[in-house]
């Protein structure tokens, strides 16, 4: 992914913190994934923090669709969720919140 790419997609991170706020601290890495664990992104929370993790290999699409996906697990992963009602009702917010995203808005 490239650097305005990545910036970009930062900046939809800090969109969706406003559209769809979580309730504990969150930080969003594009990062080198093994390309053998066959993932485009992954969340981690310690209990403290939440770190959505994006390969740097996506492109820049993926990674958008990586980062809405994970950020549904961010909404419901402290309650001990995955997969499920829930979590799709969280992914579907933040979806929604994606679409109404402008880069070139000033926020």
């Amino acid at each position: 992914m490239r650097d305005h790419e990545r910036r970009k997609l930062h900046k939809l991170a800090r969109h969706l913190h406003a559209e769809v706020p979580l309730t504990v601290p969150l930080s969003v890495r594009v990062m080198n994934i093994p390309r053998r664990l066959k993932l485009h992104g992954y969340t981690t929370f310690d209990g403290e923090r939440l770190v959505i993790r994006i390969a740097a290999s996506s492109s820049y699409s993926t990674a958008v669709d990586t980062l809405v996906h994970e950020w549904g697990h961010a909404r419901v992963i402290c309650a001990g969720y995955e997969h499920g009602d829930e979590w799709g009702k969280q992914q579907a917010a933040a979806y929604r919140a994606a679409e109404s995203f402008d880069p070139k808005a000033k926020k």
